[in-house]
């Protein structure tokens, strides 16, 4: 079975460490992001859990790179809520929930990093932050994890391998959804976008 885990989440939250402690490998590729020290374009990894192949997106947490991160979110069929303990629910952890929410994605892991470096108040507050961020979700399964570096990330995998199984391949949603990937101008016709249709369709008329 092969599956496509994206993540989220604000900047510096800890997204693209949480990949390379999992899988092995730092996505960050090109030489102003290494420099820089963040994402600004999709990075991929993978990791076998199991017989269970799982392709991940590591997507940009700053505001600027937004389109790159929609595009990572939108492709995948879970996704890895990534929200620091010291910081808590942040602007773009609120904005990257809600690209989730618009989704197809049915199951969300919240990953809470950063925990050395809290003090207990800051955990629990984050804790209530985040409970209030998706108390309303529309999602059918939502896990809250710590993540503790010290040791092997074995409970991430388990609950990646386990909501694996209940992933719905073909889902019909009220609505359309297309993944714009290019926007230009025809004379006689204005404003066109191209891209893919990922849920939906459309007709004449």
């Amino acid at each position: 079975m092969n599956i496509i885990v994206s993540t989220a989440g604000h900047i510096d939250h800890g997204k693209t460490y949480l990949i390379e402690k999992l899988t092995g490998k730092n996505t960050m590729h090109h030489k102003e992001e290494l420099q820089r020290n963040i994402t600004i374009d999709l990075g991929y990894s993978f990791i076998l859990i199991d017989n269970l192949n799982v392709s991940i997106i590591d997507v940009p947490g700053h505001k600027d790179y937004l389109k790159n991160t929609i595009c990572g979110i939108l492709n995948s069929n879970m996704s890895i809520l990534v929200v620091s303990a010291v910081d808590g629910v942040c602007h773009q952890t609120i904005e990257h929930f809600k690209i989730i929410e618009y989704s197809s994605i049915d199951n969300l892991i919240i990953a809470i990093t950063k925990t050395d470096l809290a003090t207990e108040d800051n955990r629990r507050q984050t804790l209530i932050q985040v409970e209030k961020l998706i108390e309303k979700s529309n999602k059918k399964s939502i896990k809250i994890l710590d993540i503790d570096y010290s040791k092997p990330l074995n409970q991430l995998k388990q609950v990646i391998y386990d909501f694996s199984q209940n992933i719905s391949f073909k889902q019909v949603l009220p609505y359309n959804i297309v993944k714009i990937d290019n926007s230009f101008s025809i004379n006689g016709y204005g404003t066109v976008v191209s891209g893919n249709l990922l849920h939906g369709s459309f007709y004449l008329g």
